[in-house]
């Protein structure tokens, strides 16, 4: 956190090519063996992690934001950032449960797996 912090704090424009860079190869990424694996990790760090992900409005005056365009999931849009605590009931009540749409699979992605258990 510390580190993600410090970074941001450094620069007044939010340098979104160097967060998936390091969301994907250093926070993360450095555990990643497989090939194809880090593949989907960086196709879903694009897909994620760009300025629609913020709330609209004037980033220094929270009274102006408004929700964020990009869904993380179907039908699930990233919180306007109040306060820690509202932070996590948000997640904690409103984060839709693991399946295969979630990571924009095809819902029958669910099937082959369970069927070849």
């Amino acid at each position: 956190g510390d580190v993600l912090y410090n970074y941001l704090e450094a620069y007044e424009a939010i340098p979104w090519p160097d967060l998936r860079y390091m969301f994907g190869e250093v926070f993360y990424g450095g555990h990643i063996t497989d090939g194809m694996d880090r593949r989907c990790c960086t196709t879903y760090l694009e897909v994620l992690i760009r300025p629609e992900i913020l709330p609209k409005g004037d980033l220094a005056d929270p009274s102006s934001w408004a929700q964020p365009d990009l869904e993380l999931a179907p039908g699930f849009k990233a919180p306007i950032p109040t306060s820690y605590e509202s932070l996590r009931e948000y997640i904690e009540n409103s984060l839709p449960s693991e399946s295969p749409v979630v990571y924009g699979m095809h819902p029958n992605a669910e099937l082959s797996l369970l069927t070849s258990l």
